[in-house]
């Protein structure tokens, strides 16, 4: 696995690849939708997920409301039939209460049932209808004026209203509005047929006002669309937000200790002192060696290959990488949060490291070796710089790690005394003695042979 494909998959590389198709549907985004010319979204999904969204947002209350309000209309403003239309009183009277009423009820009962959003569109083509059956035929039966006013009632008001209360939609809008209009027309005609400029002033008043209820109607399903396309271009611009932000998450404790990042992300100055921190370094022997022989690919290959065995470990003991310098690899156990076990996690690391580059041997048919050195201190952790910032760590115990590591031998694992001394005996060690350690002088120092977990 090469640097690049480890850091995909830390990344997720399936969810970068779904984020970079989104991002290019979002970015070609257009500010306006695409309408039909009834009003409507072109793509059919997204028509779908707006009426759905409409319905559970608005549409549901608004339904209930006017479908009741209707009935209660229908019901309590029948004692306008008495004074206005008292010569056709029976007929106005069945088609009202056991005709209208009852359907109006119906349709109130069918909004609070389950199946409402079902029969939404049936509920308001109704609505629609039953308004101008009811009035446009008293109207018409009637004697003027009180049946004028109810022509001119049933032609207008309802045409425009009951859309726009149940959104019916423009094209319904307009089919409904030129149902009404042929009703009347035709029942004058059948009925008893009114002067020619009163029925052009009917029909221009009819045309006039339904005409707006349409205009209203368009005006108000493209303001609606356009709303919810802009809500859905929000959505996906924060869904956007918060994808590259877990991804700069991602990268960030990827760099530094998730206590770390977010003292950093508080702007606070890292800086702390830990009075025992087990420091491990580990070098690959001979590795300058094998990387003047090789491709620059198959080199790195290499490396990442090991290294990213070494993280695994890591992780698992629940150490702290510090940072890897060419074939060199630095962890510690005790920082930033105090471990359990860290002098024992350390050493656990340390055979595990040893492992892992055989299995890596034995699978490649390489020869690598590494040595590895250990020491146990006080040292001082901070994060120094404004770009390409690391977690590090200095002070004399890194200093001797790292003179563990330089003076011992390949395929074997150097710990100062200090370390030594806090391992228990589960852990196989023998004394190598006194070895002079540059700028340090002579210092005992152990082998680490095994540990019996």
């Amino acid at each position: 696995m090469t640097g690049g494909n480890r850091l995909e998959k830390e990344l997720g590389t399936t969810g970068r690849a779904e984020t970079a198709a989104g991002r290019q549907s979002r970015v070609d985004l257009a500010p306006e939708p695409e309408l039909t010319r009834w009003g409507n979204l072109k793509d059919p999904a997204l028509e779908a997920e707006f009426r759905a969204d409409r319905y559970e947002r608005e549409l549901r209350k608004a339904m209930r409301w006017s479908a009741w309000s209707a009935f209660g209309v229908y019901m309590t403003f029948g004692i306008i039939d008495f004074v206005a239309v008292w010569d056709v009183l029976e007929v106005a009277l069945v088609l009202r209460y056991l005709v209208i009423g009852p359907m109006a009820l119906a349709l109130g009962v069918l909004t609070m049932t389950k199946r409402a959003a079902q029969y939404q569109q049936f509920i308001g083509i109704m609505h629609s209808l039953m308004g101008p059956a009811l009035f446009l035929t008293v109207g018409e039966l009637a004697a003027d004026p009180g049946g004028l006013l109810y022509t001119l009632w049933g032609a207008i008001l309802f045409p425009i209203l009951v859309p726009q209360l149940t959104r019916l939609g423009v094209r319904w809008t307009l089919l409904v509005s030129l149902f009404a209009l042929v009703y009347m027309v035709a029942l004058d005609w059948v009925v008893d047929p009114r002067m020619v400029w009163q029925q052009l002033f009917l029909i221009i008043f009819f045309i006039t006002g339904c005409g707006y209820g349409v205009w209203m109607t368009y005006t108000g399903e493209t303001a609606a669309r356009r709303s919810f396309w802009k809500g859905k271009i929000i959505a996906w611009q924060m869904d956007e937000l918060a994808s590259e932000r877990e991804k700069s998450e991602r990268l960030l404790l990827n760099v530094l200790p998730s206590s770390v990042a977010a003292r950093l992300r508080d702007q606070e100055t890292i800086a702390d002192s830990f009075e025992e921190v087990t420091v491990l370094f580990a070098d690959i022997a001979g590795f300058t060696k094998y990387s003047a022989k090789v491709s620059a690919e198959q080199l790195v290959s290499r490396l990442d290959e090991i290294f990213t065995a070494f993280d695994n470990i890591a992780d698992d003991l629940a150490l702290e990488k510090i940072k890897t310098i060419g074939d060199a690899y630095m962890v510690a156990a005790g920082l930033p949060e105090a471990h359990g076990d860290g002098p024992a996690a350390v050493a656990k690391m340390a055979l595990g490291m040893h492992a892992a580059v055989q299995e890596v041997n034995a699978a490649t048919g390489e020869s690598f070796a590494v040595r590895v050195g250990i020491h146990t201190g006080p040292v001082v952790a901070g994060v120094i710089g404004r770009r390409k910032f690391i977690y590090d760590i200095w002070g004399d115990t890194v200093n001797t790690a790292s003179r563990m590591e330089s003076h011992g031998e390949v395929n074997r694992i150097q710990l100062s005394e200090a370390t030594a001394a806090l391992l228990d005996e589960r852990f196989e060690l023998e004394e190598r003695g006194m070895v002079e350690l540059k700028g340090k002088g002579p210092t005992r120092t152990f082998w680490l042979l095994g540990c019996s977990d």
